[in-house]
């Protein structure tokens, strides 16, 4: 588990609003200390960075996150492409988030949202 502490310490150079987060950075290194592996706290981090980033596009107050906001923060998930290593999850997706992408972010930043990120 050293190693995933150390991993996570590392990178917080590319999460720069969850560094710049107390309520955020604190969540992340309770996964860190929970033990969840290198990956998911990685994708974590990714998801979380990604609302983050939408809130501060939109000058959104995150302690007052409504299903509005919610919902404008589902369609540009909706509408924005894969990353170009992506796998194809199904044929028909059209190069857009899957849906279990889609709901892990989604999950992601609802959860943080209660717990007042």
């Amino acid at each position: 588990m050293a190693s995933d502490s150390a991993v996570v310490e590392l990178v917080w150079e590319r999460y720069p609003l969850i560094a710049s987060n107390s309520c955020a950075r604190r969540w992340i290194e309770s996964c860190v200390m929970l033990g969840l592996a290198r990956n998911t706290i990685k994708a974590y981090m990714y998801a979380i960075e990604g609302f983050l980033r939408f809130a501060v596009s939109r000058s959104v107050d995150l302690r007052s996150v409504s299903r509005e906001t919610i919902a404008q923060y589902v369609g540009e998930l909706r509408t924005r492409p894969r990353r170009v290593n992506a796998n194809v999850v199904r044929i028909d997706s059209g190069g857009f988030l899957s849906n279990a992408t889609l709901q892990e972010r989604l999950y992601m930043d609802v959860a943080d949202r209660y717990h007042e990120l």
